[in-house]
């Protein structure tokens, strides 16, 4: 209760506004109309929307975990920009295990993305499992660091 008080913009029961849910699924949704609307298009032009979808979720993911799991498990937050303790719940406050878990919720996701996609079309050699969840992984700690300035 006390940390969500805490934001300036909180609301009981926990409701997004406009600029939250397009944030976190806008672009998402964008590519994945374009892929729609310009199918079939050459491979090269897929595998950039590809990337760019995959790359949102990595950074909108990374962000969800460092918040959820980083205010729960993480201890006491320190403000990114001048390591001074903050409480919990603070724009800008991180914690170690939120920066970890940020890069895992990028990397997970590339990983189930890259996976699922390669039951339908074959495992591609480029980029390897361990690729990805880097590649993944560096978008999700990124997303922990840019998406609470969103919105």
């Amino acid at each position: 209760g006390d940390v969500y008080k805490r934001q300036e913009e909180y609301k009981v029961g926990g409701e997004r506004n406009l600029y939250q849910v397009l944030a976190t699924c806008g672009i998402g949704t964008f590519v994945a109309i374009i892929i729609l609307i310009f199918w079939p298009m050459d491979n090269s032009m897929l595998y950039i929307c590809r990337l760019c979808y995959v790359c949102h979720y990595c950074v909108v993911n990374g962000d969800t975990w460092a918040s959820e799991l980083g205010s729960i498990y993480g201890g006491t937050p320190r403000l990114i920009t001048t390591m001074r303790e903050v409480p919990p719940g603070t724009n800008g406050g991180v914690t170690l295990f939120g920066l970890l878990v940020s890069f895992l919720g990028g990397a997970f996701v590339t990983l189930w993305f890259h996976f699922v996609t390669g039951l339908v079309n074959g495992f591609p050699t480029f980029p390897s499992f361990f690729d990805a969840a880097f590649i993944g992984g560096v978008f999700g700690f990124l997303g922990s660091f840019v998406t609470p300035y969103c919105w």
